[in-house]
């Protein structure tokens, strides 16, 4: 599912296949490698984007009330949090 936004499309479920990629690792020294860039780098270019279109659009991701961008977010929020061990906010 693309966003399209004046920053331009981007698609949130990279990030999913990201983390899933990075958590379904075998090899811990190749994880490791990972966990740098993943954590750094692309996690928060996302979450940043997400962040700026809730901002735009009443708390929601687009047209500024619910929609199925905000469903299809919200349900890989549970699969983020177990994958990173952390909680994200929402």
């Amino acid at each position: 599912m693309y966003i399209f936004s004046p920053m331009g499309a981007f698609d949130p479920g990279t990030l999913y296949i990201e983390l899933r990629t990075y958590h379904q690792e075998q090899d811990e020294k190749v994880k490791e490698t990972k966990a740098g860039p993943l954590f750094n780098e692309h996690v928060p270019y996302y979450l940043e984007k997400l962040d700026i279109l809730a901002k735009k659009n009443n708390g929601h991701l687009a047209v500024g009330r619910l929609t199925w961008a905000d469903l299809y977010f919200i349900a890989m929020l549970d699969s983020f949090k177990i994958i990173t061990k952390k909680r994200f906010p929402c």
